[in-house]
Formats: C-alpha cells, structure tokens, sequence
C-alpha cells in the first residue's frame, strides 16, 4: 500500500472528501459505490465492480460470441478486461484495458467496422477483419464494453446484432446486482 500524504477529518455525520486527484485516478465519479474492507487496524475503500457478481456468464457469453462467429471477443468493465475468447486468456486477463485495447478504451459509443483494420493489443500492432464494439450501459452511465475482433473472415452485421443482445443483457444482469 502506498501513502499518498493526504490526511482527512471524518465530520459529525461520518463524512470524509476523497480528494480530486484520487477519484480521479481511480475513475471515481458522483455517485459511484464504493465496497468497504477492514483488515486488522485497515479501513480500506474500494471501487465497486459489478462485474465480479457475474464473472461466470461474462466468461459464458465470451466463450458463446467465439463459438458462433469465430472472432476474438474481450469483455471489459470500466477499466479491466473481465473476459476473453480466442485470445491469450492468462496474458491479458485482468490486464487494464487501456494498457491491452488502447484503441476501445473508453469508448462511450458503439462502433462497427468491417474492412481489415490494423489495431493495437497488449503494445503489438495486428491485423484484424474488423470490429465490434458495444458499450454497456446501466443507468445510463458506460460501465463495460464487449469487443468482437474480426479473426476468422470478416466481421458482419449478425455479430453486431449478438453484441446488442448481449450487451442488453449484461445491462439486465447488472442492473439486478448493482446496488
């Protein structure tokens, strides 16, 4: 653990500010949960993942997409690749999506591309037959994508299609366990 040097005082109500700098860091916004540990004397905060809840139908979704298409298929919360299919799974998984799909991080709008495209995963440039990528939404906030990589011929508009579907349902499945 890492001091950051930044003391707070708890108010009469149990407040405490977490500081601009460290939500932002840690991509906390308004509202957002927050899940709290303790560890012998440790009071410790930390952002709440929904995905976790559903790590096995992340997994069964990405393992299906692969089976049907073919295509590479990465699964991602805000910041985490949470699932992988037809990809060096041990490699990346739980790798920042950032540092692995630099290209799809953070993106806010669906995207569909279906000439060969050269992007970039885990700092190496590859050449894929297009893309798929569907953010999914809960409560109108991004909080995950899923991402279809053109592998086996090019990507079309039936795997565009699944990804909605899929990505509706995740947005049902989060939303029952999202507090």
């Amino acid at each position: 653990m890492r001091a950051t040097g930044i003391v707070r005082r708890v108010d009469d109500l149990g407040r405490m500010v977490i500081p601009k700098e460290v939500r932002k860091t840690f991509r906390i916004g308004t509202g957002d949960p927050l899940e709290i540990f303790t560890n012998g004397n440790e009071i410790i905060f930390k952002k709440y993942k929904p995905f976790a809840a559903i790590e096995d139908y992340a997994n069964d979704v990405a393992s299906s997409l692969y089976d049907v298409f073919g295509h590479i298929v990465f699964i991602t919360d805000d910041d985490t690749i949470v699932a992988i299919e037809g990809e060096k799974k041990k490699a990346l998984l739980q790798h920042k999506t950032k540092d692995v799909l630099p290209d799809f991080y953070d993106k806010k709008e669906e995207e569909f591309e279906t000439a060969k495209k050269t992007i970039t995963i885990n700092d190496e440039s590859r050449e894929v037959q297009g893309y798929v990528c569907v953010p999914i939404h809960v409560k109108e906030k991004v909080v995950g994508s899923i991402i279809v990589l053109g592998k086996n011929g090019a990507v079309d508009t039936s795997t565009l299609q699944s990804v909605r579907v899929q990505a509706r349902m995740f947005k049902g499945q989060l939303e029952s366990t999202n507090p």
